[in-house]
């Protein structure tokens, strides 16, 4: 059952094996680079029937850390490329957004930190800038 193939909707997966999202810490600026498209055009050609790219920012503060980002039209034409070579290789592929909240490190880099409260994180110490309705 684990190599067989699977459709969901309009998605045909080769099979029911997926990489899992993870951040690999990569990235400078949040964009794509060779690194990206090695490490996951490697997992599709092993056999993966699913590559879930992990950690893709959805605003520039999410960066901070290696992370991928889609915040900006200049980053597309990297993700592009890293989807395409996935692809020839036979997978599908998916992405984690992700945006840090509390948890950012941007501060480090004297970015604002935003979240739904202001409550500091356990783990930066920082209290973030609280949301507006």
């Amino acid at each position: 059952m684990l190599f067989d193939s699977l459709q969901i909707g309009h998605l045909h997966l080769r099979n029911r094996i997926v990489m899992s999202a993870i951040n690999l810490g990569y990235a400078q600026n949040g964009e794509v680079n060779q690194r990206h498209i090695d490490l996951y055009s490697a997992r599709s050609r092993g056999g993966a029937g699913l590559i879930m790219i992990g950690g893709t920012a959805i605003e520039p503060t999410g960066t901070t850390g290696g992370f991928l980002s889609l915040h900006a039209d200049h980053l597309i034409e990297g993700h592009q490329a890293l989807t395409a070579a996935i692809k020839k290789e036979g997978a599908s592929v998916g992405v984690q957004l992700f945006q840090a909240g509390r948890y950012s490190a941007a501060y480090r880099e004297g970015k604002d930190v935003f979240a739904p409260s202001a409550i500091a994180s356990k783990l930066t110490k920082q209290t973030p800038r609280e949301l507006s309705t």
